[in-house]
């Protein structure tokens, strides 16, 4: 984005990824921009082993490439498919070859590590281009409440701050969306849950059963649903650099989504109906 003339003072509620992606587009935009975080760390939301996968496309890795991400240290590794199986019979319902992505729309269809992403998008936020105004990032402010006709917002401690502009980041579970909207809009609940885990692709290899399915599986995903029955498997691989659980640099590691209406039900139904190459993962 160019420059504006006319500078404005914007606020920036949640550190977040889209928080600071925001806040990204504004400061490079010419804006004064700062974020507030109400946790003591940015990262308290993306640094848990389960947060680890994140599917990122042509669009997104075009933006973040002009704003100057670092791929090379976020480890990214590419998805060069998505099958889709059925569970039990095995038989392939569904195939996208993701290998011309880059000839196609110019960038390669990359999955990394949320937390990866969240590094990145904070060096940027870091590194202030020249003439432009750097980002304040204030951790362990939690913003209470908003007035939307003022801009203000106020903080734990009382503290009230005039802005030009608000940004609302704080997640699905906001405090502050309802002033926008005067009204309270809860998630709604969609009738599944979902179970995430992953499995170092070692202890793969060491299964027989299921080293026949994965040892020359393209990286990507993979999906295993028994529709008729609600059920729904995703595998994931890539060589994702520095992962949880011990898994050497320079191996994958499966990332997996059993999505149900009870998690502990859905998977002992999963093991008892699919066949043993998928059900092998549901311990």
């Amino acid at each position: 984005m160019s420059k504006h003339s006319t500078q404005l003072k914007v606020a920036v509620v949640g550190a977040g990824i889209g928080g600071l992606s925001a806040a990204i587009a504004l400061r490079n935009a010419g804006h004064a921009v700062t974020v507030y975080e109400k946790y003591a760390s940015a990262f308290t939301s993306t640094t848990l082993p389960l947060s680890n996968a994140i599917s990122t496309g042509a669009n997104i890795l075009r933006i973040i490439d002009k704003w100057g991400f670092d791929f090379k240290k976020s480890k990214a590794g590419l998805a060069l498919g998505e099958r889709i199986f059925h569970g039990e019979t095995m038989k392939q319902m569904h195939y996208i070859d993701m290998k011309y992505n880059r000839e196609d729309f110019g960038y390669d269809w990359l999955i990394m590590r949320r937390q990866a992403l969240h590094e990145g998008l904070l060096d940027i936020v870091a590194s202030t281009p020249d003439g432009m105004t750097p980002i304040e990032v204030h951790l362990g402010q939690e913003v209470m409440s908003l007035d939307c006709d003022e801009g203000s917002l106020y903080l734990q401690h009382g503290e009230e701050v005039l802005n030009d502009l608000v940004v609302v980041a704080d997640g699905a579970h906001s405090k502050l969306i309802h002033t926008i909207t005067n009204h309270t809009t809860p998630p709604l609940r969609a009738g599944r849950t979902a179970y995430r885990f992953m499995v170092p692709r070692e202890k793969i290899m060491a299964d027989p059963v299921l080293r026949a399915v994965y040892e020359n599986d393209e990286e990507g995903f993979t999906y295993y649903q028994i529709p008729e029955k609600g059920i729904w498997f995703l595998v994931t691989q890539s060589d994702e650099g520095d992962l949880p659980e011990n898994v050497d640099s320079h191996e994958r590691t499966l990332t997996s989504w059993l999505f149900g209406y009870d998690v502990l039900a859905e998977a002992r139904k999963y093991r008892e109906t699919t066949q043993p190459q998928t059900s092998q993962l549901v311990v």
